[in-house]
């Protein structure tokens, strides 16, 4: 038996302390191995066009320059070409460099603390940690799972890498050359990178012992270069159709409602569906709580160590609020339960992030201005108040992001698997529904991915099943009966995929030719939960294994025929076939 020592318990100690920070980012890459979809979604579909001309060397400029709803995806639209070619189609690579560039956001803001946080090294990996929560929280799921959200992580990205520059000791000059490429960047990158020109270059003046004169020479310069950088951006830029009036309402509690939505969305449930009194009151607890920290800085603003310390975080905070802003002035028209989005949530973190920074730089500086017992014990507990609520409210979020990805997996492959039979049958239905898309574009891009060899598995070219990969498996689904209405008919079973005993990625229905035998004709368009199932089979991923298929008789042809269901593996394009009843 080996007994550890002093110094060597002390190492093991300090292993796992160390270890506390990267623990979210390994959890989150975990749900990503097992749950990450490589299909096409959304908007993603659209850059088919782009990976096409990028494969037959005819990208151009322009090509990179053209608008994408409200965005210019110059640089990233770049990224995102490298990506492609790089992993051959499979979105999942872009899903994992979003997981990249946040984990280099958390180094920078590793280097912020360790900068502005005095105190042990247990404090500040402590400090990261909590971070860590926030920035790798599965309640960004939609971002997480999209593989076309890489330009909102560049965004945060070179917003973390312009709070370095800023807060460096680099000479003003240097400091504006780079902040001036990341600014570019991230405007060319994504909308919202548009807040780097007031919050990178700006924040350095603000720091700097230069004189007023100095500064105003240099600002002068800078706004110059947002001018024409906005004078480019909105060059032919035209108001896509589908989104509303910029300040679409005149009622100034709809503003405040959904920017407080917007900043504590990611510490509640973020689905537009919920209740927004939760995310509600967490973000305006939070303002409170960067407002009043704020108000402190300005206050001993001549406490140079004070101020040094305090700003960066300010900054992080002032980002958070300031994509608020920007969402509620351009989304409004949508309602306040739009800022309940997942998508957002990615930006409204980085409140949490600056009130983390700020209450810990405040805990130990007004404990040290304020020498009063009573002052300290208030301190303590409204520390144990805020870690409590952060903890619980954390945990929920972090459930909620877990079963969103889960779900998320779920019809995804469901719109994957109506995806890849689209050219042989009419599934556009579905995969419109389940993968967001409008179906006729959508199966014309797919099939460009194809042929360019970055659609996995390649698109089915025929409803004959002898032609395709089709077995049969034991204990694995039931056709369970046909009801008919007039010319309505209903189909409805169970599946699961043989080995995994997971729920079937979707059903094929095939009525039997009596020459080409049989033939695919529908994807079952309704996911139902059979508990039964799970129990039987002692597979709880089968819970969601029922099925429901709605058609019209017309689909097939006249006369008797024998329908078969097919559990189709839409990461293989293998069909199962189930038994009947």
């Amino acid at each position: 038996m080996i007994k550890l020592t002093g110094p060597t318990l002390s190492t093991a100690k300090q292993l796992v302390i160390w270890l506390l920070p990267i623990l979210p980012v390994l959890y989150l890459l975990g749900l990503l191995a097992r749950h990450a979809v490589n299909v096409p979604y959304a908007d993603e579909f659209t850059l088919a066009p782009l990976f096409l001309k990028a494969h037959d060397h005819t990208l151009t400029v322009a090509d990179l320059f053209a608008q994408h709803n409200e965005h210019r995806y110059f640089f990233s639209g770049l990224l995102l070409i490298g990506l492609t070619q790089l992993a051959h189609g499979d979105v999942r690579a872009d899903m994992y460099f979003s997981v990249v560039l946040t984990v280099l956001v958390s180094i920078n803001l590793w280097f912020l603390i360790k900068n502005t946080i005095s105190g042990s090294t247990r404090l500040r990996v402590l400090v990261l940690f909590l971070i860590n929560l926030l920035l790798f929280s599965p309640v960004q799921a939609e971002n997480w799972t999209w593989g076309f959200q890489v330009p909102l992580f560049l965004c945060n990205f070179l917003f973390s890498c312009g709070l370095l520059v800023a807060f460096s000791s680099l000479g003003v000059a240097k400091k504006f050359a780079l902040c001036l490429v990341l600014a570019l960047v991230a405007t060319f990158s994504f909308g919202g990178g548009v807040l780097l020109w007031a919050l990178t270059f700006p924040v350095a003046l603000i720091r700097s012992g230069m004189s007023w004169k100095s500064r105003i020479a240099w600002g002068l310069g800078w706004g110059a270069a947002a001018v024409g950088a906005m004078a480019l951006y909105f060059f032919h830029y035209v108001k896509p159709a589908i989104h509303p009036s910029i300040a679409a309402s005149r009622n100034p509690v709809d503003y405040f409602l959904y920017v407080t939505t917007f900043l504590g969305a990611h510490l509640s449930r973020a689905s537009r569906l919920e209740p927004i009194f939760q995310a509600a009151l967490i973000g305006s607890v939070l303002l409170v709580l960067w407002s009043g920290a704020t108000i402190h800085m300005f206050r001993y603003w001549r406490d140079l160590d004070l101020r040094q310390r305090m700003l960066p975080w300010v900054a992080v905070g002032s980002y958070a609020i300031l994509n608020a802003l920007l969402a509620a002035a351009a989304r409004i028209g949508f309602g306040v339960n739009q800022a309940l989005d997942s998508r957002y949530t990615s930006f409204s973190l980085y409140l949490s992030v600056a009130a983390i920074g700020l209450f810990v730089t405040l805990r130990r500086e007004l404990c040290s201005r304020i020498e009063s017992h009573r002052f300290i014990g208030a301190v303590l507990r409204l520390e144990t108040i805020l870690l409590t609520a952060f903890a619980l409210f954390s945990l929920g979020a972090f459930s909620w992001g877990r079963s969103s990805v889960i779900e998320i997996q779920q019809t995804r492959l469901w719109g994957k698997g109506a995806l890849l039979f689209s050219n042989v049958m009419d599934s556009g239905e579905i995969h419109d529904r389940y993968l967001v898309a409008y179906a006729p574009q959508a199966r014309a891009y797919a099939n460009t991915l194809d042929r360019i060899g970055l659609l996995h598995p390649s698109m089915i070219s025929t409803a004959e099943i002898s032609k395709l990969h089709a077995k049969h498996e034991k204990d694995i689904g039931f056709l369970d009966y046909i009801t008919t209405s007039g010319g309505s008919c209903t189909v409805v079973g169970w599946a699961a995929l043989p080995k995994t005993r997971t729920r079937a990625h979707c059903i094929v229905l095939s009525y039997e030719d009596p020459v080409r035998g049989p033939v695919a004709f529908r994807v079952a368009d309704e996911i139902q939960s059979r508990p039964d199932v799970a129990i039987v089979l002692r597979a709880p991923a089968a819970e969601d294994s029922g099925w429901t298929c709605h058609f019209d008789r017309s689909a097939i042809p006249p006369g008797d025929h024998l329908l078969t269901a097919w559990a189709f593996d839409a990461n293989r394009a293998i069909l199962y076939q189930l038994d009947t009843q």
